[in-house]
């Protein structure tokens, strides 16, 4: 039989949490300064990696499914994206399908906007179709687009600071 001396009269406070130590983060040196972003619309993107064979499929399927507009301003990131899974599977079968359908696809998207007069649709798809690694040369497709290339660009006006 317990004692009334042996009974605790006040409730005991938990034990307060140890403070946990420092992170292995906090103790490395301070890291060494990355390379700068090269911002090209040529540029890969390391953070994307290449899709799974199921995954592109599904991704062209969505994006030859989409609107114009839409197709047309995603087109450079599915090449982006079709030159690296083309490297990244080259012996897979929508390997071989994306290689001899897709800069077929995007030459005759980036004509029929020329003759559409929608230009930038255009050079959208023109664009897509350039960073294709695996597109053949197309002198027709070039020689369409050179007069974009050589239209020149007007030049901002100076003005004095008074605005005369």
């Amino acid at each position: 039989v317990p004692t009334p001396a042996a009974r605790p009269t006040a409730v005991e406070a938990p034990a307060p949490a140890p403070t946990p130590p420092p992170s292995a983060a906090a103790a490395l040196p301070p890291a060494v300064p990355s390379p700068p972003i090269v911002e090209s619309a040529e540029a890969e993107d390391a953070t994307e990696r290449p899709l799974s064979p199921k995954a592109m499929r599904q991704a062209l399927d969505l994006w030859k499914a989409s609107p114009d507009e839409g197709r047309a301003r995603r087109s450079p990131a599915i090449a982006r994206a079709a030159n690296r899974f083309v490297a990244t599977h080259p012996a897979a079968p929508l390997s071989r399908e994306i290689e001899s359908s897709l800069p077929a696809y995007l030459k005759r998207q980036a004509t029929s906007a020329l003759d559409h007069a929608q230009p930038v649709h255009a050079h959208l798809y023109f664009r897509a179709y350039r960073q294709l690694r695996f597109a053949p040369p197309d002198r027709e497709l070039e020689s369409r687009f050179e007069p974009f290339a050589t239209t020149p660009h007007p030049r901002p006006v100076v003005t004095a600071a008074d605005g005369r």
